[in-house]
């Protein structure tokens, strides 16, 4: 599913992020681990297309998401990946459920409010359709950013750093519904987080573990 070979990236005005070779087969479970700002979250965006890479390759069902033209890569994320950022990104100018008929739109595509409903029922969102994002809980916030992701039933589904603000038994819920939400639609889970709970909670997931990457010359620790 996943197969990545002397992966590099640089953001503008920093060292270079050098990633670990990875090959990942579809269906299992992968997390990215590691301290803030060892390039987690980088890592993410070359794998859904949003960064490419300076040197090396990123492969995702067997396409190099690198060399595709910008057109193209988005509309390979479209089909084929959910992604679940830390800033869920829901526009409160609409309702749960205008907030999940946008991906469709984005795509050219109809509308499939039948899809929309089973979503939302899947995830105890039924009851929330017509509210707007800042009527609802954090926690329901983010299981309508995880109907977003899932809803066109990707093959890879990304979330970073979900658990990162919760405690012990939000944690433990939104690890479930991540679990059992990729499940349900056949996906590839890969998330990033240096919580350790993550990894104590599935003992049996994939580790990509990432080192610390050195400051550009001349620069201190504030």
């Amino acid at each position: 599913m996943i197969r990545t070979r002397d992966l590099t990236h640089a953001h503008a005005g920093a060292a270079p992020l050098h990633f670990p070779d990875l090959d990942l087969p579809a269906g299992q479970t992968l997390l990215v681990r590691g301290d803030s700002g060892c390039g987690k979250s980088t890592w993410l965006a070359l794998a859904c297309g949003l960064l490419t890479p300076l040197a090396g390759e990123m492969c995702v069902g067997g396409v190099s998401v690198g060399a595709l033209s910008r057109p193209a890569r988005d509309r390979w994320r479209g089909e084929q990946v959910g992604f679940l950022p830390q800033r869920l990104r829901l526009s409160d100018a609409l309702s749960v459920a205008q907030n999940l008929e946008l991906p469709f739109i984005a795509r050219g595509l109809p509308v499939d409010r039948v899809a929309v409903e089973a979503v939302l029922k899947r995830l105890g969102l039924a009851g929330l359709a017509r509210r707007k994002p800042s009527q609802l809980s954090g926690g329901q916030a983010q299981r309508v950013a995880l109907a977003r992701a899932v809803l066109q039933r990707p093959a890879l589904l990304l979330a970073d750093e979900p658990t990162a603000s919760l405690d012990d038994t939000a944690c433990a819920q939104v690890l479930t519904l991540l679990r059992e939400t990729a499940d349900a639609v056949g996906a590839t889970l890969v998330v990033a987080t240096h919580d350790a709970r993550v990894a104590a909670a599935w003992p049996q997931a994939r580790a990509l573990r990432l080192a610390p990457h050195p400051l550009p010359a001349g620069e201190a620790v504030a």
